[in-house]
């Protein structure tokens, strides 16, 4: 899969064009691009697919965060048969494109889209002027095609109820709107090395910032290691802040892998099947604290046990 992120980039060739933000690509975002998938095969064209990143929520809202890191983003595009993608960040200059201009000088033109492929929702141009709709008429003659609602049990999936789930702890909901294990992943990072102070080493995991994060609590959870993808590690995980320990306000997640002693500094590691055990408390002694992960370990074990 090839990644773009400016326009002279972009190869000049005809291909299918699915526009939207994508974040999560959740069931509703799959189904769009497996619609792009069937009509580049149609055509015989390779599908790109055309996001904005930062998306134009980051502009009015700094505070946003993302359901999925770009890393992620672009591993499962590419498992989902997606030849292209084109990402660039969203520009005030791009909010401030008419309709007409957004197809003809950044789709027709510069993307050369000779099938394009929306949701039934997707805006575009100057203030949002432009609908779903309006594309069959300014990309005439190139065909568009235009997805509907993706609904589950009659309520249309969106990214705002993944969102809703994960701040609320509810994994599973978030998984079954998203059709896949939700996962977070990055590199282990040295830490202040508080666990092992507790006879519990955790392998902190750097995550971007704009990430969201689910609800602070103690999950159980299993881990993957990007060297050992085939095998997967029980884990006590904890994510949010550490009252206990430290005042910094910046959230973080730190597991413990059960039955694991090995250096995993610098490696890539995955945290996914969260289960969320109880919320972030803070303690008045270290001792207190140490009795609470010792039966976070024992609930953790009896999860993964009745799990089996």
């Amino acid at each position: 899969m090839r990644i773009y992120h400016s326009y002279d980039e972009v190869p000049q060739a005809p291909r299918v064009v699915v526009l939207g933000h994508f974040d999560g690509l959740h069931l509703g975002h799959q189904a769009l691009i497996e619609e792009g998938r069937t009509l580049a095969d149609r055509l015989n064209l390779p599908l790109m697919v055309a996001t904005f990143y930062p998306q134009f929520q980051s502009l009015v809202t700094p505070e946003f965060k993302y359901i999925m890191d770009q890393d992620s983003k672009m591993r499962h595009l590419e498992e989902m048969h997606v030849d292209e993608v084109f990402s660039v960040p969203f520009s005030w200059s791009i909010a401030e494109m008419t309709p007409e201009d957004f197809v003809q000088s950044l789709l027709l033109t510069a993307l050369h889209a000779q099938g394009i492929v929306v949701g039934f929702d997707y805006t575009f141009g100057h203030r949002a002027g432009g609908k779903a709709e309006d594309l069959m008429a300014l990309a005439a003659p190139v065909p568009v095609k235009i997805v509907p609602a993706y609904t589950l049990n009659d309520v249309i999936l969106s990214s705002t109820m993944i969102r809703q789930a994960l701040r609320e702890g509810r994994i599973a909901d978030a998984e079954r709107f998203l059709g896949y294990s939700y996962e977070l992943c990055g590199e282990v990072i040295h830490g202040l090395a508080n666990g092992r102070r507790f006879l519990v080493p955790t392998a902190n995991v750097s995550l971007p910032k704009d990430l969201l994060l689910p609800a602070p609590g103690v999950y159980a959870g299993r881990c993957v290691l990007e060297s050992e993808k085939t095998r997967t590690y029980d884990a006590v995980i904890n994510i949010g802040t550490r009252p206990t320990v430290d005042d910094n306000p910046f959230e973080m997640v730190e597991a413990h892998l059960l039955n694991f002693n090995r250096d995993i500094y610098g490696e890539m590691l995955c945290v996914r099947d969260l289960y969320l055990m109880r919320g972030i408390v803070k303690f008045d002694s270290f001792e207190k604290l140490k009795e609470a992960i010792m039966k976070d370990i024992d609930t953790a074990k009896e999860y993964f046990h009745q799990k089996a």
